[in-house]
Formats: C-alpha cells, sequence, structure tokens
C-alpha cells in the first residue's frame, strides 16, 4: 500500500489543482468584460464583475493557504523590508470594508502609538491581518462595532500587538469562540494567521481570556541594525 500523503502534501497538491481553474475563470471573466464575445448588457457586467472579484478572492485564499504550509514546514518565505504597520493595517483594513459593509458592522482604528518601522513581509502580513479580521467578525451580529487598537506589549515593551476589540454589549451570547464542528470553519484562516505572524517571531491569541477580545496579534520590534563604518 502507497504511503499516505502528508497534510502538508496534500495542500499542496489540492492547491496546484485548484489554482489552474480558478486562474481560467478569472481569464474568461476578463474577456467578457472586454467585449471579447460582443458586448455585455451593465447586468451582465455586473454580475461577471462579482464572478471575477470572488475567484480572485478564492485564488488569494489558495495561495496564502499554501505560503502557510510552506512556513510551517520552516521554508523561508518572507520578504522583510521596513514597513509602516499602521499602513499595512490600513490596506487589511480596506480589503475587509465591503465585507463588513455588507453586515451593516463598523470597524473603528483606535489611538495607535508612535512606531518605528518594522521588518516585515508586507504582503503576507496584510492578507493575515484581512483573514482573521473576516474570521473574527463573521458570526457577529449586523451592527456590531469593533475597535482595532494598537499597544505596546512584551515584558520590555519590546513587542506591539494589533487587537481587535467588541464592545461588552455586544456580546449577549452571540459571538462565541468556535467549537466542535463550527471551529472547522475557521481552521484554514488561523492556520494561515498563525502561520504568517509565527514566521515574523510574533504570537496570535484567538479569542482569549480577555471575553472583548476577538483577537490579539504580537509582532517583536526589532531595532534597525547598522554596520560599522
Amino acid at each position: 500500500m502507497p504511503e499516505s500523503p502528508s497534510v502538508d502534501q496534500l495542500i499542496s497538491l489540492i492547491g496546484h489543482d485548484l489554482s489552474n481553474p480558478l486562474a481560467t475563470i478569472t481569464g474568461y471573466a476578463d474577456l467578457l468584460l472586454e467585449g471579447y464575445w460582443g458586448p455585455l448588457t451593465a447586468a451582465q457586467a455586473e454580475q461577471v464583475t462579482i464572478i471575477r472579484a470572488s475567484a480572485q478572492r478564492a485564488a488569494a485564499l489558495l495561495g496564502a493557504l499554501l505560503d502557510a504550509s510552506r512556513l510551517a514546514q520552516g521554508r523561508p518565505l518572507l520578504q522583510a523590508d521596513p514597513a509602516d504597520l499602521r499602513s499595512l493595517v490600513a490596506e487589511a483594513i480596506d480589503q475587509t470594508k465591503p465585507y463588513l459593509s455588507s453586515r451593516r458592522q463598523t470597524l473603528d482604528v483606535g489611538g495607535w502609538p508612535a512606531l518605528p518601522l518594522l521588518r516585515v513581509d508586507r504582503r503576507r502580513l496584510a492578507m493575515a491581518i484581512h483573514l482573521l479580521l473576516r474570521a473574527a467578525t463573521r458570526d457577529a451580529p449586523a451592527g456590531t462595532a469593533f475597535t482595532l487598537a494598537c499597544e505596546w506589549a512584551g515584558p520590555s515593551a519590546n513587542a506591539v500587538a494589533i487587537i481587535l476589540r467588541v464592545p461588552p454589549a455586544s456580546l449577549a451570547g452571540d459571538i462565541d469562540a468556535p467549537t466542535g464542528a463550527s471551529s472547522q470553519l475557521y481552521a484554514p484562516t488561523l492556520f494561515i494567521g498563525e502561520a504568517i505572524v509565527q514566521a515574523h517571531g510574533g504570537k496570535l491569541t484567538w479569542m482569549g481570556a480577555d471575553c472583548c477580545e476577538m483577537f490579539r496579534l504580537e509582532l517583536p520590534v526589532i531595532p534597525e541594525t547598522h554596520e560599522p563604518d
């Protein structure tokens, strides 16, 4: 009997098998919108645009899952460069806003301390934060107001924490930590988020002891080093 593939091998095989049809969907949607087979009505163009956007989101999620699998195996993938954390988080929020608006939820960015530039992989970390935001807000009732805060953390303030909070008034038994079968809905997102955060030397806490915290993402602040002249 052949040896069973590992989970990471399965993710890689399935990921590559899915990437081709997703690329085909996106490509044909582009051709339709360009009028390759004739002009579309406004209603048709709107529906094809939705199809294309859904395929692009699925492809991005699939790419992040493959990245997370490689990172979990210890493969060096990160392309770390100095980045402004606040602008990176703003990028993740912009990706999440349409999802929140469709659920009549709001996200306020609280006060942020002055931070140095952090050496991070901007694209991958922004994707991780976007996915965590979606996962953390998916079971919240319509009208929930979230706050995304940033504060110094660590024993010597040598780390920075990004925290998604929800007002206590919103916690009327409607938002619970996922357990049992429902937790499987969160598994890919948490796997991706944790792998990317850990690859940066950080830590992810999902729905911790503080019931108002949906997640806490801590990243180490590593000062820039300069070679002597």
